[in-house]
């Protein structure tokens, strides 16, 4: 939270700047910055900022580290470094997460999920995250993120010098600034809007996921893994379709362990879950 309020009056007061600067290419140079950050927060925040705000402990050699390089080894990977991170002192989520560039990783466990989870349902949840860098699904969201943001500054650009909303509240043409905050107001509206097209690319991100787990490892740990994920991360495993369509980047949890069942059982359909399927209680 405090990083998106500092990107976000970062980001406004380099806009303000280009504005002055450079009146008819603003919107691309505030996108080129847009994107600069983000990618530099992909490959910094990690080993650079995260360590300020989390202890992040070796895995010694034990079970836990045979279990992490088991998986490794079924998908083809490799990792040297294996930390746990504190996560606990702030939050109960469960998760894991990688770091680096090309087949060698660094691996991060929050605390949390080598203490409540058994080895597989870890393994599962690891093999799912893995996935997510397997298919390169982290780029190919950055992209889709970065088109996006593209259109919006490209609309933006276009309202500031849009001459009757001024004229409609009664702003001077000259107040650029007003402008920009108008236009910005429309913005997020039309931003919202949209959610449903970079929810949709990310559920079928997660369903990819969701499989390549069942694939190396087991869709038995991986169904137990989401069950508790779905009690210790407080997730709502019915929400309402609309809702869901406009909020969710991940399937239910009923949907997905629905859908690694009817795996299990040797059909790969893809239809939604029966909402009034239960969870036993028991991971992302």
């Amino acid at each position: 939270m405090v990083f998106r309020s500092s990107f976000v009056t970062v980001l406004g007061g380099a806009v303000l700047a280009f504005i002055e600067w450079l009146p008819t290419l603003w919107p691309a140079a505030a996108w080129g910055l847009f994107v600069a950050f983000s990618l530099g927060m992909q490959i910094l925040y990690p080993r650079l900022i995260a360590p300020l705000f989390n202890d992040f402990d070796p895995v010694d050699a034990g079970e836990v580290r045979e279990a992490v390089e088991d998986v490794f080894e079924r998908a083809g990977f490799e990792t040297s470094d294996i930390y746990t991170m504190d996560a606990s002192r702030r939050s109960s989520h469960l998760n894991a997460y990688f770091v680096g560039f090309g087949r060698t990783k660094r691996v991060v466990l929050f605390d949390t999920l080598v203490e409540k989870m058994a080895l597989p349902e870890l393994q599962s949840v690891l093999a799912h995250e893995l996935a997510h860098w397997k298919e390169a699904h982290i780029w190919k969201q950055f992209a889709a993120s970065a088109v996006q943001m593209g259109i919006v500054f490209a609309v933006l650009g276009w309202l500031v010098d849009f001459e009757p909303l001024y004229v409609a509240f009664g702003i001077p043409v000259t107040a650029t600034y007003a402008g920009l905050l108008l236009a910005g107001l429309i913005v997020g509206p039309l931003l919202q809007s949209t959610a449903p097209l970079s929810n949709k690319l990310s559920l079928a991100h997660e369903r990819e996921a969701d499989d390549y787990a069942a694939e190396i490892m087991n869709p038995d740990p991986m169904i137990d893994a989401l069950g508790q994920l779905a009690g210790e991360n407080l997730a709502n495993p019915f929400p309402h379709p609309w809702y869901a369509t406009f909020h969710y980047s991940h399937p239910p949890i009923p949907e997905r362990i629905r859908r690694l069942q009817k795996r299990g059982d040797g059909d790969t359909s893809d239809g939604p879950a029966d909402n009034t399927e239960d969870i036993a209680p028991g991971a992302d």
